[in-house]
C-alpha cells in the first residue's frame, strides 16, 4: 500500500532545483563522454587502464615505442599498434562508462522525486529503487569488465603478457565491495521502514 504525505510548497520548489541540477549533469556528462571518446577517435587511439601486479614492466611496442607499467597508470596506444578486438573493446569501454553515468543519474533523480512527493513504500517506490540500485551495480562492473578485456587483449598485442594480478587492484575491489555493502543496507532500511508504515496503517 502507498503511502503518502503532503509536500509544502518550499519543498516542490526544492525539488524542481534538485531535478534542474540532475538534468545539468546529465548533460555535462554526455559532453564529457562524446569529447573525450570524439578526441581519441581523431586521434587514432585507445586508452589502457593498467594495474602490474608487482614491480615495473617494461616493453616495446611494435612501432619501437618503450612501455613502462609500474602500479596503476592509463596509456594511450595508438590504434594501429592493436587489434580490432581490442579497439571495440576498449571503445565499448568508454561508451558504458558514459551511458550507465548517465543512467544512474537518471534513475537517482526518479527516486529522489517519488520520496519528495510524498509518495513511499508501494510497488512502484519498490520499482524504483531496485532500478536505482541495479543501476549502480551496473555502472561499477560493465564498463570495468569491458576495460579489462580490451586491456588484455592489447597488451598481448604489444607484447606484454596479461599476469593474474592484472586487473582489478585490491583498492577497487574493495571499493566495489563497499558499495555493494552500502547498496544493501539502502534496501533493507528502505524495506524495514515500508514494513513498520504498513504496521502502523494495520495492514499485515
Amino acid at each position: 500500500m502507498e503511502t503518502t504525505f503532503t509536500v509544502r510548497r518550499t519543498d516542490r520548489r526544492k525539488l524542481d532545483v534538485t531535478i534542474v541540477l540532475f538534468g545539468i549533469a546529465v548533460i555535462l556528462v554526455l559532453l564529457d563522454g562524446v569529447t573525450r571518446f570524439w578526441h581519441q577517435v581523431t586521434e587514432r587511439i585507445v586508452p589502457i587502464d593498467i594495474t602490474a601486479g608487482a614491480g615495473a614492466i617494461s616493453s616495446q611496442a611494435p612501432s619501437g615505442s618503450n612501455l613502462i607499467v609500474a602500479g596503476e597508470t592509463q596509456l594511450n596506444v595508438a590504434t594501429s599498434e592493436v587489434g580490432m578486438a581490442a579497439i571495440s573493446w576498449l571503445r565499448s569501454a568508454q561508451l558504458l562508462e558514459t551511458l550507465c553515468l548517465v543512467f544512474v543519474l537518471i534513475t537517482a533523480a526518479l527516486f529522489i522525486r517519488r520520496i519528495a512527493t510524498g509518495r513511499l513504500f508501494d510497488m512502484a517506490f519498490n520499482r524504483r529503487l531496485n532500478l536505482m540500485l541495479a543501476s549502480v551495480v551496473i555502472w561499477m562492473v560493465l564498463p570495468s569488465v569491458a576495460q579489462n578485456l580490451g586491456a588484455r587483449i592489447a597488451m598481448q598485442e604489444l607484447g606484454l603478457e596479461a599476469q593474474d594480478g592484472w586487473g582489478l587492484s585490491p583498492a577497487h575491489f574493495w571499493l566495489f565491495a563497499l558499495a555493494i555493502v552500502v547498496l544493501g543496507a539502502v534496501k533493507v532500511a528502505f524495506h524495514s521502514a515500508g514494513q513498520l508504515a504498513r504496521d502502523q496503517q494495520g495492514t499485515i
